[in-house]
C-alpha cells in the first residue's frame, strides 16, 4: 500500500505529464518539447546548448526577442 506522499507524488507526476501533452497539443507541437526546441531554435541558430546543457539564446535570438517585446508608445510607430 502506498503512503499519502507516494500517492500525491504519483498524482502530480501524472498531472504534469497530462499538462505537458495538453500544452503540446494546444501549441501544435507534435514532438516532445526538448526535441521541438532543438528543431525550432537550435537548428535555426536562434539558440544553442551551453556546456551545462542549458538552452541559451544566440545573438540572433536575443535580437528577435527584443524586437518582439520592444515597448512601443501608444499611438506611436516605434
Amino acid at each position: 500500500m502506498k503512503s499519502g506522499f507516494q500517492n500525491t507524488r504519483a498524482t502530480l507526476s501524472r498531472t504534469a505529464a497530462a499538462a505537458g501533452r495538453a500544452a503540446r497539443v494546444a501549441c501544435h507541437i507534435e514532438r516532445p518539447l526538448p526535441e521541438a526546441a532543438k528543431v525550432a531554435l537550435v537548428d535555426r541558430n536562434i539558440a544553442y546548448y551551453n556546456a551545462r546543457g542549458h538552452l541559451v539564446l544566440a545573438d540572433a535570438g536575443k535580437a528577435f526577442f527584443n524586437d518582439i517585446f520592444r515597448e512601443t508608445p501608444v499611438g506611436g510607430s516605434g
